[in-house]
């Protein structure tokens, strides 16, 4: 019985009378020998003598099992019972016996990752551990020491798959499974060489890549000249894909067929070291022909042999002879043309040259143009063109190259030189490196001059006194060279007459009244020069010009001294309008003060005052009139266009807004009636009006009129009559006698009334004489 299984008790009841009652079955576990804890129990009633079976009981471990069997008795029957290790009552249950088998990883190369995966069946709920060890090439019996040893927990039947080992060397490795067992299960072990176990590491598979060598010029297929007879040429080899440690040896052959049969010369056997393989012994070659050369890896214990294709490495011995012509479509050209240069290759000699090489740096063109595209595969690496390799049939073979470029739309000023040089290798070439034969160069010349063109503007061609004023030179070159050191100069005297010079930009300096600049202009590009003044507030009535002419000192300037081109020219006209104003009075009655000699009103005179403006020059705007009545004379009546009376400052304001102009004028009028209060007012009455714009400045007048004050007659005071002493009558009729008559009279000046008596003798008459003042 092995664990697992099901064990069961019959007992055997005897010697009863009719017996009834049970017996009951106890089972105790393996390590109980003292049936000290029944692990199982079952009871089966008693009808007599006879049999009773336990019922089945699943093993879960492997040991010795123990049954004790009870009979309870009856009224007529006594209780019977067996005892721990009766005989027949033990059942020996017995570890269960898994199987191992194995899959190994099949194959591998160097350096790969092998591993092995242990198929674990027929345990009873196993536990414990697999054990893999790993057996080296050679070692086909697992005698030696294991490489590789990785433990796995078990837990339960199933797959159970060990840690990855690298592998090293080619060979055959086995490998080898072991279950350690457990309480329950015992422990079984694969063997050496069982099937599944191996795993086979091939060696590596190397390619060898071979280069031949004769003088500089080196590749997988040459072509050689002979020089004075002779030429020597040797192979290297690589190898790749070969371990780090790789050895062996490389043998160097030299065939004279395509199939590498025919050995024409040994070039020696070479040992590699650490995967590095030495260079063949050199073969020199006195004739011309085709010949292949052939390298051959002999291998080692983790690499397998190689071997270079035989089509892989020709070598042409021949007595080729290449000539090249260079030229080009244009020895004269202008900035901005495309220019194309041609080279033509020609093997005129009696072998077929292979491997024709032609570069060509063009580094002078491109310091001047740009490139654009080479014809034939050429591709351009920084300054240097190369073409593909190629072949030339012996006795004319040709081939023609092109390539072009864009020459710069500018060039330094006069003549530029874009030497050229090709560089052809191949046998016999005329033009190697450093030849100085003329097939080989070209030069292409070109002429650049500048072409300088200057605009003068001025942001204001009509300006304001007080304006800031900027004017702008614009130098352009329209030449296709630079221009160097152009000197532009600017007297403006004119508008310093009438302005205030500010500054100027781009270095630019005034001495006197000269600004100068010094300026370099790019080709097909432009400098732009300002310069700023304020003009003065005030300026001569009506229009002043400010003329301003630069003069420009370059290659083709339009602007040199004494120019007429309207280009170089500026006017800048200023405008200074004058507006005044003139103030009349009229509607007095009093005629002029005899003393002030002024217009004198009489109380009651409806006064009318003119205020005429004229302009000179327009247009100005926001004029304004404002008139000051005297202190004390208010209440103007009848106000014109508009004017609008204020009390409190005692003004008139008229606003006339934008007079037009150039040349205008006009007037405004309003009335004062004289009232008695303005007798008593200072003399004479003064009112000033003034008249200004935004334009213009403050400009006055003033009229003037004195005010009679009232005449009045005096009470009559008594008149005394003398005696008469004259010896007749007066013409009069009045007494003839000498008398005085006393008269008063009035006489208003001004402010002041003055009472005069004037005695006069009779009969003389009282004369009257208005004085003003």
């Amino acid at each position: 019985m092995t664990v697992g299984g099901t064990i069961s008790d019959v007992a055997h009841l005897g010697g009863t009378f009719n017996g009834t009652g049970t017996i009951t079955f106890h089972l105790f576990g393996p390590d109980d020998a003292t049936c000290a804890d029944s692990i199982f129990s079952s009871s089966a009633p008693v009808d007599g003598n006879g049999n009773y079976d336990s019922g089945d009981f699943t093993t879960l471990a492997a040991g010795t099992y123990r049954w004790i069997a009870s009979y309870t008795g009856d009224a007529n029957n006594d209780p019977v019972s067996g005892k721990c290790n009766d005989a027949n009552e033990a059942v020996v249950v017995s570890p269960a016996k898994p199987a191992i088998s194995t899959t190994a990883t099949e194959g591998s190369i160097i350096g790969g990752k092998v591993k092995d995966v242990a198929h674990l069946s027929g345990g009873f709920n196993p536990t414990g551990s697999i054990t893999f060890n790993l057996y080296g090439p050679g070692d086909d019996l697992c005698v030696k020491s294991a490489i590789f040893t990785d433990e796995v927990a078990v837990n339960g039947n199933g797959d159970y798959t060990s840690a990855e080992f690298t592998v090293q060397a080619a060979g055959v490795y086995q490998w080898i499974a072991s279950y350690s067992g457990d309480g329950n299960n015992d422990p079984v072990s694969g063997s050496c060489g069982d099937d599944g176990e191996q795993t086979t590491v091939t060696k590596n598979a190397p390619s060898i890549s071979t280069t031949l060598h004769s003088g500089d010029i080196s590749g997988g297929k040459i072509t050689v000249v002979l020089v004075n007879g002779s030429v020597t040429v040797h192979d290297s080899a690589a190898l790749s894909g070969a371990s780090a440690d790789a050895g062996g040896t490389v043998t160097y052959t030299v065939f004279t067929d395509d199939a590498c049969q025919s050995s024409f010369a040994d070039a020696g056997t070479k040992t590699v070291v650490n995967g590095n393989v030495p260079d063949s012994d050199p073969i020199t070659f006195t004739a011309t022909g085709v010949f292949y050369w052939q390298a051959h890896y002999s291998g080692d214990l983790n690499n397998a042999p190689a071997t270079s294709a035989c089509a892989d490495e020709v070598l042409t011995v021949t007595q080729p002879h290449i000539h090249a012509v260079k030229s080009v479509d244009k020895s004269t050209a202008n900035p901005g043309d495309v220019v194309t240069w041609t080279i033509t290759v020609v093997n005129d000699g009696d072998a077929a040259a292979l491997g024709v090489e032609v570069s060509d740096d063009i580094s002078a063109i491109l310091a001047h143009a740009t490139f654009n595209s080479a014809d034939n595969g050429g591709t351009l690496n920084g300054s240097v063109i190369t073409w593909p390799a190629f072949d030339l049939a012996a006795n004319g073979g040709t081939k023609i190259l092109h390539f072009s470029a864009t020459l710069d739309s500018s060039f330094p000023e006069g003549t530029t030189h874009l030497p050229n040089t090709v560089v052809v290798v191949g046998p016999g070439s005329n033009c190697p490196a450093q030849s100085e034969d003329p097939d080989c160069s070209t030069d292409t010349t070109v002429e650049a001059h500048p072409s300088i063109h200057a605009v003068k503007t001025v942001d204001k061609e009509t300006a304001n006194p007080g304006d800031v004023v900027t004017w702008t030179i614009t130098v352009t070159n329209n030449g296709d060279a630079d221009a160097s050191d152009v000197e532009v100069t600017d007297d403006i005297s004119a508008i310093l007459a009438h302005a205030t010079f500010n500054s100027a930009d781009n270095g630019g300096t005034l001495t006197g009244s000269v600004i100068s600049w010094t300026i370099d202009v790019a080709a097909h590009h432009s400098v732009v020069l300002h310069f700023s003044a304020k003009l003065s507030d005030t300026f001569p009535v009506g229009i002043t010009h400010l003329p301003n002419t630069v003069v420009v000192v370059g290659p083709g300037s339009n602007c040199p001294a004494q120019s007429e081109d309207p280009d170089c020219s500026t006017d800048t006209t200023v405008n200074q309008p004058a507006l005044t104003i003139e103030k009349t009075v009229s509607g007095n009655t009093g005629g002029t003060d005899p003393i002030l000699g002024v217009p004198s009103a009489k109380v009651g005179d409806n006064l009318l005052y003119t205020l005429t403006w004229t302009l000179k020059s327009g247009p100005v705007h926001n004029a304004v009139i404002v008139d000051h009545l005297p202190a004390g004379m208010t209440a103007p009546t009848s106000i014109s266009d508009g004017g609008v009376y204020d009390a409190v400052t005692n003004t008139i304001t008229w606003h006339l807004g934008t007079i037009a102009g150039p040349d205008d004028s006009g007037f405004v009028t309003y009335n004062v009636k004289v009232k008695a209060a303005d007798a008593a007012l200072a003399q004479p009455l003064r009112n000033v009006a003034t008249i200004k714009s935004d334009e213009t400045p403050e400009d006055s007048d003033d009229a003037v009129v004195a005010v009679q004050g009232e005449v009045k007659q005096s009470t009559p005071t008594p008149r005394v009559t003398p005696p008469n002493t004259s010896t007749g009558d007066a013409p009069s009729g009045t007494p003839g006698n000498p008398g005085v008559n006393l008269m008063l009279i009035l006489l208003t000046l001004g402010a002041v009334t003055l009472v005069v008596g004037f005695l006069t003798p009779a009969p003389a008459t009282v004369r009257r004489r208005n004085r003003r003042g």
